[in-house]
């Protein structure tokens, strides 16, 4: 019977150990990075305009998607890279489908900037209608593995529409594209040039009706890119910024690899080529989840740059002829 008290008395105890809160983890939440509010507007689809589908790098960003740019002209739609989140801000716009991009265009192959490519592509090669795939190698045989690999899966959606599908005869057009290129699709006319960065990249420039944007990639200084973006209205350029409470108000330096070599724009080199370029209004991007320093950075940039400085935020808008708002 002692023995027997002393068992249950055992259970008892751990029983109520067991019942007791304990101590939970500690997590920390890194808050939601300031921001600029802006109004709300629906795209006029007769303005040219770039809105910003992703503005964070490859880290993980609950508030930024990664690099991703959609320049809309005339009803016509050109995504510039694709990282992780764009389908899904893609789906939020109602840019799906039917209204999915006309245009596929990567600056490079790093993983923030084509994670999406497959499935993109996958989504357009069961739409109606031709669609344009551009970049540098080796996109080519990028959009040839999703016909290839998942010719079943093609096969077995296109056939529960009542369609077939035949990879001989897709409707992709392709543009393997290496340094300096110009060509037109749908009244759009693209310029490229190769870039500094730690891989091959390309920058591009959309002209239309006597307008101009530019998408940059990830690069470091280069004369090219002033050159590409000479007069243009809008630049949507990689830069570095001032991040709210460091110690010092020095902007950060570009990063660099190992061997010492930049991967990414400086803020005086960012400012000091959209100066060369003499664009009108400079859009940063590739942000990090911290509170950057709105009016540091500007006012750093501001010693090179006199023009209209905008920081990304996914969504934003930014037409032309000087409007910005937050896209519905």
């Amino acid at each position: 019977m002692k023995y027997l008290i002393t068992f249950l008395s055992t259970i008892l105890i751990v029983c109520h150990l067991n019942a007791q809160e304990l101590p939970k983890a500690k997590i920390v939440h890194k808050d939601k990075p300031a921001e600029i509010s802006y109004p709300t507007g629906k795209i006029d689809h007769t303005k040219f305009s770039v809105t910003i589908i992703g503005s964070g790098n490859p880290q993980y960003n609950s508030h930024r998607s990664s690099p991703s740019a959609l320049v809309q002209y005339n009803g016509t739609k050109f995504l510039v890279d694709m990282g992780n989140g764009t389908r899904e801000q893609l789906e939020k716009l109602g840019y799906t489908r039917r209204n999915s991009p006309d245009a596929l265009f990567l600056t490079h192959h790093h993983m923030d900037h084509n994670e999406e490519f497959i499935p993109m592509v996958h989504q357009k090669l069961m739409m109606p209608g031709e669609f344009l795939v551009a970049g540098p190698a080796p996109i080519k045989k990028m959009t040839d593995y999703v016909t290839e690999f998942y010719r079943e899966d093609l096969q077995y959606r296109m056939k529960n529409k009542g369609q077939t599908f035949n990879e001989d005869k897709t409707n992709a057009i392709i543009k393997e594209l290496q340094g300096d290129n110009s060509f037109s699709y749908k009244d759009v006319n693209i310029s490229t040039t190769e870039v500094p960065h730690s891989i091959y990249t390309l920058s591009y420039r959309f002209d239309a009706n006597g307008k101009s944007i530019v998408i940059s990639g990830d690069l470091t200084y280069t004369p090219h890119l002033a050159k590409l973006a000479k007069g243009a209205d809008i630049l949507v350029l990689d830069c570095q910024v001032i991040r709210k409470g460091a110690k010092s108000k020095r902007p950060t330096n570009a990063s660099r690899n190992k061997k010492g070599n930049s991967a990414h724009a400086s803020i005086e080199e960012g400012a000091r080529m959209a100066a060369e370029a003499g664009v009108k209004t400079l859009v940063i991007t590739h942000l990090s989840n911290v509170n950057i320093d709105e009016v540091a950075t500007k006012a750093k940039i501001a010693e090179q740059f006199k023009g209209t400085v905008i920081l990304a935020q996914d969504f934003l808008t930014i037409t032309c002829d000087g409007k910005v708002f937050m896209l519905q």
